[in-house]
């Protein structure tokens, strides 16, 4: 008789159901915690320990405790142990101040510094951080270069991160253009949260009918609303509500994404209500392609012909939909607000990846609207580098005193260009970063 192994397995969480502070939102608890690792003296990146932690959707609050303990019991003095925090992608450091190559774009990590002498811990804790991946690495002071004597025991350092989350299970959700009754108190905000649709153009969130319950300051609530999420180099956007209403609004608002909304009062011993609601409009939704997907399949098999094609850009002209031998290409898609380029995501192998427009390298440019291409990277992407180079053929264009203007951004497209901020999105979503990028010479890259 053949016998049927089955293997099961336990997930064991510390998990603690409460009811929440202000009776309108649950919160449980959770904790997580990863092996002590031997640390190592800096040399290059391989010498770093790097712990990854999942963060939950509508985490309230992220505590993390770190503790480095001795693994000897001799002297070796006190050293520092350098901890760096990062959401999203592994930790950018640079211990030896190494010089990044010139238009590159990074940003560094949080740093803290642990002393150690026999046992020593610390702790950080972060309100409403974004969701998803933080990494966390650690590592001891620059390698001096001393050569240790072999089977001498040496100092040895062990590193343990755990983190403990406090998020919500049933946060109110704010629908388009209907409006929420909410309460809020000093030591409890009212948390919602809201959806934005992909290729909206911008958002707004207006509290109205706020009252303390007194009539002598039933008209002045002294509301806070903060919306988006908290990561380490962004913090959410904020708005002070001095009177009984007040209005948030955002262009270019992270798309197809839930944002969060907290509301805080400074009211002593008072519980103030209040009606919220959220708008958001769709302008820059394309046309649909239909069904036939076996058409942009046969055009992007003549694609080698349209690598040699050019087209010239005018003030109120499209980008071209037809090739330099008359093949037709893949036509953009035109909108209330961008051309969207239609772009080939090639695997070269397991590590490289490679973004192409599909009609060819060569696009057009107008100055009535602006276009767009999109990189979707994957997950496993996460810790590499993007690289991304523009050149500029002028031998087909006039430009005479303008100037071509790129922005490169996550989330959310630069739909407006601001003349003293030519790519500032506005954008309460967290990592929104935006780099400006005039063309003055025949070539760009970053």
């Amino acid at each position: 008789m053949d016998v049927c192994f089955l293997r099961w397995l336990l997930f064991v969480a510390l998990t603690t159901w409460t009811l929440g502070d202000d009776g309108q939102v649950t919160f449980v608890s959770e904790l997580s915690s990863r092996p002590a690792q031997k640390l190592s003296k800096y040399g290059w990146y391989a010498n770093v320990r790097l712990q990854r932690f999942h963060i939950p959707e509508e985490t309230a609050i992220a505590y993390w405790l770190f503790s480095v303990k001795k693994g000897h019991s001799f002297n070796c003095g006190q050293h520092n142990v350098s901890i760096h925090i990062r959401w999203g992608a592994p930790p950018v450091i640079n211990p030896t101040e190494t010089v990044f190559p010139n238009s590159t774009l990074w940003h560094p990590s949080l740093s803290l510094t642990l002393p150690v002498t026999s046992q020593s811990s610390t702790t950080f804790n972060l309100s409403d951080p974004a969701p998803g991946d933080w990494f966390v690495a650690a590592h001891l002071p620059e390698d001096d270069g001393r050569i240790e004597q072999k089977g001498f025991p040496s100092c040895s350092y062990y590193f343990q991160p755990q983190l403990s989350v406090r998020r919500a299970v049933d946060t109110p959700v704010l629908q388009q253009g209907t409006f929420l009754t909410q309460t809020a108190a000093p030591d409890r905000p009212a948390r919602l949260k809201l959806f934005v649709p992909e290729f909206a153009s911008s958002l707004s969130v207006s509290v109205a009918e706020c009252s303390s319950g007194e009539a002598a300051e039933g008209r002045n609530c002294s509301l806070l609303l903060r919306l988006g999420s908290a990561s380490l180099q962004h913090s959410q956007a904020t708005v002070n509500c001095s009177g009984s209403s007040c209005s948030a609004s955002f262009s270019n608002p992270p798309w197809d994404t839930w944002l969060r909304v907290v509301v805080e009062t400074s009211q002593v011993n008072q519980t103030v209500t209040f009606r919220i609601v959220s708008n958001y409009t769709v302008a820059c939704k394309p046309k649909s392609v239909g069904l036939n997907a076996d058409d942009d399949i046969t055009r992007l098999l003549g694609k080698s012909s349209v690598s040699n094609s050019t087209s010239t850009g005018n003030s109120s002209g499209a980008p071209a939909s037809v090739t330099s031998n008359g093949s037709e290409a893949l036509i953009p898609q035109l909108s209330a607000c961008v051309w969207s380029i239609p772009m080939l995501y090639e695997e070269l192998d397991v590590l490289s990846l490679r973004f192409t427009p599909a009609n060819g390298s060569n696009i057009s440019i107008t100055d009535t609207q602006p276009t767009l291409l999109t990189f979707p990277l994957p997950t496993q992407a996460t810790g590499g580098t993007l690289n991304l180079q523009l050149t500029l053929n002028s031998t087909n264009a006039t430009l005479g005193n303008n100037r071509i203007v790129a922005c490169f951004s996550p989330w959310a497209p630069v739909l407006v260009l601001n003349h003293s901020e030519p790519c500032r999105t506005g954008n309460p979503a967290d990592c929104i970063q935006s780099v400006t990028c005039s063309i003055h010479s025949s070539w760009m890259s970053m």
